[in-house]
């Protein structure tokens, strides 16, 4: 195996360890999305299951406002960050957030 395949096999290995956990996406409109991550493609974009959409309303009493979406995809372009919830994820690198929509390596403290 050459030292390209071994980091592809390494990122690949990092992917299936997020299949079905709790996500938090947040998107570039400053809408937040919560659910399973079930998939992604080479364009970046995600499939979350059961996923809620939250968003600020605006008002006396801000708050954000879920609503249910069921399966959603969302467009690589624009994911803002991803967050992985700590307690669906065994592997301890994994447990803290992904930042930067195109570098989904890098895990933020």
């Amino acid at each position: 195996m050459t030292d390209q395949e071994h980091k592809t096999s390494d990122k690949l290995q990092r992917l299936r360890c997020l299949l079905n956990k709790k996500m938090t996406i947040v998107m570039s409109d400053g809408r937040m999305l919560n659910g399973n991550f079930l998939c992604t493609d080479c364009h970046q974009n995600v499939i979350l299951g059961a996923c809620y959409e939250y968003h600020k309303v605006q008002g006396d009493n801000e708050r954000e406002e879920p609503r249910a979406l069921g399966l959603a995809m969302v467009p690589g372009r624009h994911i803002i960050s991803i967050y992985v919830e700590k307690s669906s994820v065994e592997s301890p690198e994994w447990s803290a957030g992904i930042s930067n929509s195109t570098n989904h390596d890098d895990a933020p403290s």
